[in-house]
């Protein structure tokens, strides 16, 4: 009877302790993942504050860009390749009209 007693105590506390370690790995594991619950919820509030901060930055750009703003600058820009290019067809009307001029010079001379 003694000897069941004993070997009844003994398998207690090996019970016991199998339970507290577990009890302990579950607490580590809770522990671990409350940190890392903390540290997500951390980065979501920087990036929250980030965002409200790119929102607040693009808020006066959005109200600056206006359509008939865009519009009128290219049609600034448009003219003034107008322009140029006339600029440049008209150069090339008065070569050739010169190069004309200049052959039918040569051309009474002779």
């Amino acid at each position: 009877a003694v000897v069941s007693t004993e070997y009844g105590k003994q398998w207690y506390q090996r019970r016991v302790r199998a339970l507290r370690s577990v009890q302990k790995n579950e607490l580590e594991l809770f522990r671990e993942m409350e940190s890392q619950y903390s540290a997500i919820r951390q980065n979501n509030k920087n990036l929250t504050t980030l965002l409200s901060h790119l929102k607040a930055q693009v808020q006066p750009l959005q109200e600056t860009t206006n359509v008939e703003m865009v519009r009128q600058e290219w049609e600034r820009g448009f003219r003034e390749r107008q322009k140029h290019l006339m600029r440049k067809s008209a150069d090339k009307q008065r070569r050739a009209m010169m190069k004309r001029l200049a052959l039918f010079l040569m051309w009474q001379d002779q």
